[in-house]
């Protein structure tokens, strides 16, 4: 009968069925406990023929469910062409990061497209499984699982969550920009680098596999000597957004802890008592939290939030965030404020808007467009979910929020907001729409690269600032490059170049009276002058003389003004040049239909850069 060393478990009989038996069926004293490892190590065993078995140790159990990360996504192969030596098809490798024997019975894998259900199987402690098509399981030489249904993968990325009946097991959003360059063309897996941190979401936590044939599929992977990539960081609350009447939406900068919920805390003010919150099933760093009552659309409200654990474990600080119901804007309260069309060479478009109101304005079902001989075109939808732009917030829209802030370090990367793609704007002229959710225009910007500062080497990379929210759109004097002391562009926060005008009624007003053209310092390397009159119709001759009565600069001759507004002088003269330092007299005639007339001086100051 042989004999046998079994651990945690007492054998209290065997039975053996027919003279020559294949099988030996064992009754323990004990129940197995699910997700209990055990091993049984047999010895001392012969066959019919009376040859010696080998001493065997077998491990076994009963699986239980998984809970958070304990099953986890260590490699995926997501284009399989050229084959390095791989099988020539797609696969996920998941592994078992517990200490116990867990089952897939209840688990699915969902991709961008669709949700399949695992097969049951079991999955022992430290061990790797390879999902992958059922026509290719026979390729692996490890142990690997196909099925009916298995994710298409997409080359340019996607989100992968497994899941355990409803709750969350585990999620990653691959990026192929995490391959090497050299290994980007196909044939080559990505490897988690430490699987002590499976929440890291990074190049630095996922690489291009070393091993000669492609990938590991089924084994340790090929950087386990590169050692940890910790995360110390504190998840950050982005954003609260009031969904509905009675629910709130979270957002977090990084995955969040499930199970954290259970002890995280929100106060509302005014006072409202929370129902519950919960992570919806596609995001992890979101939470939804629903209230015992409705908002009033007529308050805004502060949430203080603290509790909260990443997936990592670091803990947030105690963090509060204003909100209130969001309304669909009047007009003229949503402005375009920034834009750059010719972005430098390793650098990407970027549209910035503001809202310039007291309201929390819907963004929800607005696009972005341009426009060919009046006719809006290219439009692209900046959000089918609630998106809620703050009183006096900026946003920026972008394909590549990274690459955004590599190249502009002082970008507020909290407000940048990443779409699929922007509609063409070319980089000699264009033009940029805003369209509302009802498909209504806001604001349509037609700019040209002569817009820009004439004294700049290169615009590349040069953003276009609107100087004044409040002034027409398209006057070129209201459009200027931004400042080199910013860095060319603002993305995010308020503009280097912007001024808020301030003038009586019939009065002329020059802002700043002091200033430096093409100045790399500090302060506007422009002035403005500033106009409001009380009865329309009104034109204007504005010409700017040096000390000795010299006319230096004419700015507008004959040109019809609106009720209040403002010209710009760059500081250049009529001949192209940069003017020189000293003091100068702007004089402003104007004059309407009837002959009435007046006349303003002002005097300005070109200082000079040292």
């Amino acid at each position: 009968m042989g004999s046998y060393d079994l651990f945690n478990l007492t054998i209290d009989q065997i039975i053996v069925e027919g003279d020559f038996p294949t099988s030996i069926e064992k009754v323990f004293s004990e129940s197995i406990e699910l997700g209990q490892n055990y091993s049984l190590t047999s010895a001392d065993l012969k066959d019919c023929a009376g040859n010696s078995i080998a001493e065997t140790t077998i491990s076994f159990g009963f699986g239980r469910r998984p809970t958070y990360k304990e099953i986890i996504i260590t490699e995926i192969l997501i284009d399989e062409d050229p084959s390095i030596g791989l099988p020539d098809v797609e696969y996920i490798e998941i592994f078992n990061n517990s200490k116990a024997v867990i089952s897939t019975s209840n688990m699915s894998i969902t991709d961008a497209t669709k949700t399949v259900d695992l097969p049951a199987f079991n999955i022992n402690s430290g061990e790797y499984i390879v999902l992958t098509t059922t026509g290719g399981v026979d390729d692996f030489n490890s142990k690997a699982v196909g099925f009916s249904g298995f994710p298409s993968l997409n080359n340019s990325g996607e989100r992968l969550i497994l899941m355990d009946s409803t709750d969350l097991i585990f999620s990653i959003t691959y990026d192929p920009d995490w391959h090497d360059a050299a290994k980007s063309d196909g044939g080559y897996s990505l490897e988690m680098v430490d699987i002590t941190n499976p929440c890291n979401e990074s190049g630095a936590n996922w690489k291009s596999s070393r091993d000669s044939s492609g990938g590991t599929p089924g084994g340790p992977n090929t950087y386990f000597d590169l050692g940890s990539v910790p995360d110390n960081m504190q998840p950050k609350l982005i954003s609260v957004t009031a969904l509905s009447f009675d629910t709130l939406r979270l957002i977090f900068d990084e995955k969040i802890n499930p199970e954290s919920i259970a002890q995280s805390s929100y106060i509302l003010d005014p006072s409202i008592s929370v129902f519950d919150s919960f992570i919806p099933f596609a995001e992890s760093n979101e939470i939804r939290v629903r209230l015992t009552s409705d908002l009033d659309a007529e308050k805004v409200y502060s949430l203080k939030v603290s509790g909260i654990t990443d997936c990592k474990g670091n803990e947030m600080e105690e963090t509060i965030r204003t909100f209130a119901l969001p309304q669909q804007a009047q007009n003229n309260e949503i402005k375009l404020s920034e834009v750059l069309f010719n972005p430098r060479t390793n650098g990407v478009d970027f549209v910035e808007i503001y809202n310039d109101s007291e309201t929390y304005i819907s963004l929800k079902e607005w696009k972005l467009a341009s426009a060919s001989d009046g006719v809006i075109e290219d439009d692209k939808l900046i959000s089918k979910e609630e998106m809620v732009l703050a009183p006096h917030e900026y946003l920026v829209f972008t394909t590549d929020a990274n690459l955004l802030l590599a190249n502009y370090p002082s970008g507020q990367s909290d407000r940048f907001f990443e779409l699929a793609s922007l509609p063409s704007y070319p980089n000699l002229e264009g033009s940029v729409a805003l369209l509302n959710g009802a498909d209504s225009l806001q604001e349509l910007f037609e700019y040209h690269e002569d817009f820009h500062y004439d004294l700049l080497e290169s615009v590349d990379g040069v953003s276009l600032e609107r100087v004044s929210i409040k002034a027409p759109i398209n006057s070129s004097d209201n459009w200027r490059s931004a400042s080199s002391t910013a860095g060319f562009a603002t993305p995010g926060y308020a503009n280097s170049q912007s001024y808020a005008s301030d003038v009586s009624t019939d009065q002329i007003r020059v802002d700043p009276e002091v200033f430096i053209p093409g100045n790399i310092g500090s302060g506007r390397d422009f002035t403005t002058i500033n106009y409001q009159f009380e009865t329309p119709g009104k034109f204007a001759n504005v010409d700017i003389y040096d000390q000795t009565g010299r006319l230096v600069k004419t700015l507008i001759r004959g040109v019809s003004l609106a009720t209040s507004g403002f010209l710009r002088w760059d500081g250049d003269t009529n001949n192209g040049n940069k003017a020189r330092m000293g003091y100068y007299v702007i004089i402003f005639e104007v004059y309407d239909s009837n002959g009435n007339s007046d006349t303003f001086k002002e005097t300005v100051v070109v200082g000079l850069d040292f």
